[in-house]
């Protein structure tokens, strides 16, 4: 069926929420008009109302922000013919900034992560093992072999190209801590 222009409900597409008056007990969250026409309902329980669900507009969000949803029933004013809905049923999204504590954790999670995958032998734990008793043998003095020397190298390398990402997080931990827009979603590429 289409739009009746009379009622302006389109008993295809429109959704309603059913609410009983005398108790406000919801019974219908997803109703659709009981009429195929879309004509109002004659004869109908006086005390279920029907309101006419209007979602809002989810607004566009970074992840700096969370979506509060509010819900409201809404009574039109001056009140409809009877048969008709009597008001509207929405949602409305709010943004909500997020604590710093949660944006903190943010930004070394995405600084980890990285850190995986521009590096990602940094994984494997037995790498960074490999090169700590490395490091814990040319310290005493210890001649290392060569496979020791290259995951030294490897290690050293890695760190010396990871301070541009630790330059970059502490960037992103203060824009944060001074409430300034920032995107951590761009890092350096480092090779």
């Amino acid at each position: 069926m289409a739009l009746n222009t009379t009622t302006g409900i389109d008993p295809a597409v429109d959704r309603f929420v059913i609410k009983i008056l005398s108790s406000g007990q919801i019974i219908n969250l997803n109703a659709t008009w009981p009429r195929t026409d879309g004509g109002a309902i004659q004869g109908g329980n006086p005390d279920y109302q029907y309101f006419r669900k209007q979602n809002g507009e989810q607004p566009q969000i970074d992840h700096r922000y969370s979506l509060e949803e509010t819900t409201a029933f809404t009574l039109l004013t001056p009140a409809p013919a009877e048969g008709l809905p009597v008001g509207t049923y929405g949602i409305t999204y709010t943004p909500v900034k997020r604590p710093l504590e949660t944006l903190l954790i943010q930004i070394e999670t995405e600084f980890q992560r990285q850190v995986r995958i521009q590096f990602p032998d940094t994984e494997n734990p037995a790498t960074l093992l490999l090169a700590a008793k490395a490091l814990a043998k040319r310290q005493t003095g210890a001649v290392l072999t060569a496979d020791e020397t290259a995951s030294l190298d490897a290690v050293t390398s890695v760190g010396n190209a990871v301070d541009q990402l630790v330059a970059r997080r502490q960037e992103l931990i203060d824009a944060a801590t001074a409430d300034e827009d920032y995107d951590q979603s761009v890092w350096p590429t480092l090779s």
